[in-house]
């Protein structure tokens, strides 16, 4: 047996005669009773697996033992690009001039495999469905009254561009393991945006009953390095595309896990964890300056710092959750406590008192957020921090208090990208415009009457998590409905909508983060619906009069059905009635009250 380590994963090699099967245990004791793996019928010469950094582990296979550590994390924020990003595969796309930190063409591997890390490594994907053909799979909402037409005309053509326009089989196979969930005709080669899909991932996790999106997510574990490194774009054959820096900030795992809360698929939980696990070491090894505070290559050390450090600390605790789930408790205890130091760092290098906001430092030591006498700069990215659940309950809720302030960042139809009171929009100290000037930068305070679907999907998340529900579900419908005028406006659901302004503008049948809008958010706010199908729960808060409800709802193993009679009159209470091919709990709010019911297979109606 031959152990090749690294600080987050172990390699297992069996160099002697025979095919296996193989068996493989390994402990954190010599006496292996503490075992954190076991696994049997290993059939292939090679297994990896993830571990905690700077631990001492022995392993028992096939008769032998050993025993070997793995070292500490290391920082090599200085690497050469050769070895941060590379070396590239074959039929790559490189920008000209080469992005930011790359001076000359990487190395091309001829040979570098498929989804090194991770357990699917050939195209076997069935061609995708036509939306016609899966209509009557979908989750289908019910909402009477004209004046809700348009939310349901804007539900449907979202899904119809979702499928008809955005899933699509690769345009050559090979490197591409699934179909492509992305945009065909964005750019030269078409384009797959890792962070754009963390977004997308927020409604098409919904299609479940239909066709199951998150195997779109194998391409990004497809194109990954042997190092960890994941490019953040694909083209439509899902071979990297080396434009502005070639990664972002991730959330991968964060996507995993929302998706796990209404598909319940463990299994795949288990087969996501190592890649996952390797992703976060080439962030934590190539992504953080000496003293541990990460930053982005997306931006250097400027506004996107704030979305590194917050999506490193988001992916900490993702990876906790998803290793508990699993089984692995010693990497969900190692990643609980990375958590806890990277909001640390956070909560000791972003916080801004003076200002009530998260945002970077300047090389003079002062905060962007006041960066000159009488000039003010927020952005929406100080969000991402309570995203990731890391900001104390008191910041939290200085933060909000600006989000849902009028005159910072809280606009008629949604939240703007840009607070309202900033009059300088700061890049870095060295790239600072004022509204009004002649240059580039003045079209960055169009990001005051915009409004994007990350920044309410953060903005959302943030206020469900420190207990904002009444805000939550009032902004989620206010903006459900904005986009659903917007498309009955121009016929189309594009890639932004305005703060102050019912409308749409961008790219074209942008479903793409837009369908967040009038897919989840009608799912989630307008007609109250939550999962968690590891819990096997739903939770539906009753916000509206009319008869309303939705069927089709696929969550875990089950599928149901509900219908919320309209309101009867002052005081009454109101009827429901639920379809189900399964038992589960169901949590109902209507007000001020909270009723539980044990749901069984058939139909049960319940007065609450």
């Amino acid at each position: 047996m031959a152990v090749v380590v690294s600080p987050y994963t172990a390699i297992f090699s069996w160099d002697g005669p025979g095919d296996g099967p193989y068996e493989l245990a390994v402990a954190a004791d010599e006496s292996l009773e503490n075992i954190v793996l076991c696994e049997r019928g290993i059939d292939k010469r090679e297994f990896r697996a993830a571990l905690c950094p700077g631990r001492d582990y022995w392993w028992s296979a096939n008769g032998k033992r050993g025993n070997f550590r793995t070292p500490e994390p290391r920082i090599l924020h200085d690497a050469l690009a050769a070895e941060k990003f590379g070396p590239a595969r074959p039929k790559n796309h490189f920008a000209v001039p080469f992005p930011p930190h790359i001076t000359a063409p990487l190395p091309i591997d001829e040979n570098m495999p498929v989804s090194p890390w991770y357990c699917v490594k050939e195209y076997s994907s069935p061609p995708p469905p036509a939306f016609d053909r899966i209509r009557h799979m979908l989750p289908c909402p019910i909402l009477e009254g004209d004046e809700n037409r348009p939310l349901l005309d804007a539900y449907w053509y979202a899904w119809q561009i979702a499928f008809d326009r955005w899933l699509y089989e690769p345009y050559e196979k090979g490197q591409a393991v699934a179909n492509i969930c992305g945009c065909r005709d964005w750019g030269e080669f078409g384009s797959t945006v890792d962070y754009d899909t963390f977004f997308i991932m927020q409604f098409v996790r919904y299609a479940r009953g239909a066709y199951p999106y998150i195997d779109s997510y194998d391409n990004m574990y497809a194109r990954q390095h042997e190092n960890g490194m994941i490019n953040k774009e694909g083209d439509n054959s899902n071979f990297e595309v080396y434009s502005s820096s070639p990664t972002m900030p991730t959330a991968l795992a964060w996507a995993e896990w929302e998706n796990y809360l209404v598909s319940g698929d463990k299994n795949r939980l288990g087969n996501v964890l190592l890649p996952l696990v390797k992703l976060y070491e080439w962030f934590s090894c190539y992504q953080r300056d000496v003293d541990g505070f990460y930053y982005s290559g997306q931006g250097g050390h400027g506004d996107w710092s704030i979305c590194a450090n917050a999506f490193q600390a988001l992916s900490a605790k993702s990876l906790a959750d998803i290793a508990r789930e699993t089984g692995r408790n010693d990497l969900s205890e190692y990643f609980t406590q990375e958590f806890e130091n990277t909001k640390e760092l956070i909560n000791g290098r972003l916080w801004d008192e003076a200002g009530a906001f998260y945002s970077f430092k300047t090389p003079d030591g002062g905060f962007a957020t006041h960066i000159r006498p009488g000039k003010t700069f927020k952005y929406a990215r100080s969000f991402d921090v309570l995203l990731a659940k890391a900001a104390p309950a008191d910041r939290a809720g200085r933060v909000i208090g600006q989000m849902l302030d009028p005159e910072v960042f809280m606009g008629p139809y949604g939240i703007r990208s840009l607070s309202l009171d900033s009059n300088v929009y700061v890049v870095d100290a060295d790239h600072i415009a004022e509204a009004g000037d002649d240059n580039a930068l003045d079209t960055a305070f169009d990001f005051q009457k915009t409004v994007w679907a990350p920044v309410m999907v953060t903005a959302l998340h943030s206020l469900d998590h420190y207990g904002y529900t009444k805000e939550a579900a009032d902004l989620g419908e206010r903006y459900a409905r904005a986009i659903a005028e917007g498309y009955m406006l121009c016929g189309d659901i594009r890639e932004y909508s305005f703060a102050d302004r019912i409308g749409m503008e961008g790219h074209h049948n942008f479903v793409g983060w837009s369908g967040y809008g009038p897919i989840a958010c009608l799912i989630e706010y307008v007609l109250g619906f939550k999962t968690n199908a590891p819990e096997n729960t739903v939770c539906w808060d009753i916000r509206q009069t009319c008869r309303h409800g939705l069927e089709k709802l696929c969550f875990g193993d089950i599928t149901a059905g509900f219908v919320c009679e309209a309101h009867p009159g002052h005081g009454e209470k109101r009827r429901i009635s639920v379809t189900s091919d399964g038992s589960f709990t169901l949590v109902v709010r209507n007000g001020g009250d909270t009723a539980t019911f044990e749901v069984a297979p058939g139909v049960s109606e319940y007065l609450c």
